[in-house]
């Protein structure tokens, strides 16, 4: 019991789980349980811009309420109004996103919960999805996807240093070994490139070379050339 209280201590930054602390401090009361030492600890980011925002946007999606947001996107100067029937929250790299209907556009929208400025519910019809989130994300990287897109065989080879952590700690679910060497690992993604997948191989440094498709290799290439720009 004492280390089921712990893992639920794991929601005490969300503003939808502040009856967390509550319930610890009953249970701790009535069962009498002794402070102990924690002994599990979650990446959590309690500094987090947007969670003020987490608790009208979950009780939105539960009883299917419209909300009118304003959202400033990172590479938007001005702020843009928006009417969206919440959907889904995703969780991606100790960051919130919400995944909506958007009136206006008659498509979902994907929005950073740290880059919304405000919402407030508004009478309209609620738009409910007829999307099935726990297959929705199975051919990316994070959360950016492309409708149009359809998923590609990307093949990396890595040295057998790092191979130990990604054999262990697999990118993707569709990944497979395609070759053993000597030295290093090659191995196969079916996904879709996007931007989290571009930066993720690229967060391996000198420990992955992308050997298809073309277009990735070109991109990695430019990313590199542009970090070697910066020191020289």
């Amino acid at each position: 019991m004492q280390q089921a209280l712990l893992t639920l201590n794991r929601f005490k930054g969300l503003p939808q789980f502040s009856w967390v602390e509550e319930l610890s401090m009953r249970l701790e009361s009535d069962f009498k349980f002794q402070s102990s030492m924690q002994v599990i600890e979650f990446e959590q980011n309690p500094y987090l811009k947007g969670l003020e925002h987490f608790n009208d946007i979950f009780h939105a999606i539960v009883y299917k309420k419209v909300l009118k947001v304003e959202y400033k996107g990172f590479k938007q100067g001005v702020t843009q109004i928006m009417e969206l029937s919440p959907s889904y929250l995703k969780q991606y790299n100790n960051r919130w996103y919400l995944l909506a209907y958007n009136h206006e556009y008659k498509a979902l929208s994907h929005l950073a919960l740290d880059r919304i400025v405000g919402i407030k519910e508004v009478k309209i019809k609620y738009i409910e999805s007829e999307i099935d989130f726990t297959e929705y994300f199975d051919d990316v990287v994070g959360v950016t996807i492309d409708k149009e897109s359809e998923p590609i065989e990307i093949l990396l080879e890595f040295s057998n240093e790092q191979w130990k952590y990604i054999n262990s700690k697999p990118l993707h679910g569709s990944q497979k070994v395609i070759e053993e060497k000597k030295d290093t690992t090659i191995i196969s993604l079916e996904v879709q490139i996007n931007f989290e997948l571009e930066r993720l191989i690229f967060s391996f440094g000198s420990e992955v070379e992308v050997l298809a498709p073309p277009s990735l290799i070109t991109t990695m290439l430019d990313r590199a050339k542009y970090v070697v720009g910066k020191y020289s």
